[in-house]
């Protein structure tokens, strides 16, 4: 080999060399900045295992087998297989291939305090199908009745009351068969602040929306802490730049569309909030994470974590959809002991939940 050879092969392997340093520098950098912003959150086993029920609360309600079809019972009683810890999923008629799909349910707290006990005000499923590339938010509508397991009969939000997000991850697996990968929990603070992180929200309102916003806007100021009435709206239909306390207050109103115009205007907010994300600068994402994470609750472990982060990375380009549980023509409403449910078909929302994700 000449001498030109051999100073060629030195410098071929000096810059592999440099390389493989810069590269590993790279992940080094790169793991410190992960660490950085994963200490910020606040892991929930405290959540799942907190002593935060809700006395008002009834764990056990009447017998209510008039209020189920026969097959939805038929698929409640003959329930066969159990996950890992033992909970029963629905014997549906139909199989579905969780395979490349993650699960994600983000729980907002119903609390005016900066804490996390009490009832589970909002649930949308934030799913994730790597075969279909496809994103799909759902909202669980927290009047659906099931079975909670070890606690009788209830409304969904009271399964997040009676034993925190692992008694709610049961719950849903249980009642829909869907299984849930990682829940984080949040509540109106956080909401509050991650709108303003973004720098607020253009949203279309009818004069009834705001109307119903406004008061929730003077109960919120006061507990924030802020002016009563300076984030208060004309009563005028019209499009809106909402800050993160409006927004909180437009994804409360109920009483314009019932809970299914509220869990709309919960996925509006997000999904806009979320959009907005995309295009901020690394000095607005550093400033946003910097707000937002210390407030959040998840029982993501280091690498549930940075799994979640790169599936949203790669997922930027998928399709994006959203629906709410139950499916119009799925359900009834009823009353249990003066209590308003919603009594649900859950092999057929469960059907077109997973139909809509993997097709």
């Amino acid at each position: 080999m000449s001498r030109k050879d051999k100073d060629n092969e030195r410098t071929g392997i000096s810059f592999i060399s440099v390389l493989l340093s810069l590269l590993i520098l790279a992940l080094i950098v790169g793991f410190v900045v992960f660490k950085h912003y994963y200490n910020m959150m606040e892991t929930h086993k405290a959540v799942k295992e907190k002593e935060n029920v809700l006395e008002n609360i009834p764990k056990e309600l009447p017998s209510v087998d008039d209020l189920y079809s026969d097959d939805t019972e038929d698929i409640k009683a003959d329930a066969k297989e159990e996950n890992k810890d033992g909970v029963n999923a629905p014997d549906f008629s139909f199989d579905m291939d969780m395979d490349g799909i993650r699960n994600v349910l983000i729980v907002g707290v119903d609390t005016r305090e900066d804490d996390y006990s009490g009832r589970s005000d909002a649930m949308i499923l934030l799913s994730v199908d790597r075969k279909t590339k496809k994103i799909l938010m759902t909202s669980l509508l927290r009047d659906i009745y099931v079975s909670i397991p070890d606690n009788g009969h209830n409304r969904l939000n009271a399964a997040y009351a009676f034993g925190g997000t692992e008694l709610l991850k049961d719950t849903v697996y249980e009642n829909f068969g869907i299984p849930i990968d990682n829940t984080i929990v949040i509540n109106f603070f956080v909401i509050k602040d991650f709108v303003d992180a973004v720098g607020g929200l253009d949203v279309e309102l009818s004069a009834d929306e705001i109307v119903h916003m406004n008061s929730y806007v003077t109960t919120q100021s006061e507990d924030f802490g802020d002016g009563a009435t300076k984030d208060r709206l004309p009563e005028e239909d019209g499009v809106y730049h909402l800050n993160g306390n409006q927004a909180l207050a437009y994804a409360r109103v109920r009483y314009v569309g019932t809970d299914f115009g509220r869990t709309a205007r919960q996925r509006t907010i997000l999904t806009m909030s979320l959009d907005k994300v995309k295009d901020m600068s690394l000095k607005e994402l550093n400033d946003l994470a910097e707000s937002v994470l210390p407030k959040l609750r998840t029982d993501m472990d280091e690498m549930d974590c940075l799994s979640f982060i790169l599936s949203l990375a790669l997922a930027r380009g998928y399709d994006s959809e959203s629906m709410a549980i139950p499916v119009e023509g799925m359900y009834t409403f009823e009353t249990v002991d003066g209590m308003s449910i919603i009594n649900v078909d859950f092999e057929q929302n469960t059907a077109k939940w997973y139909n809509n994700l993997t097709k």
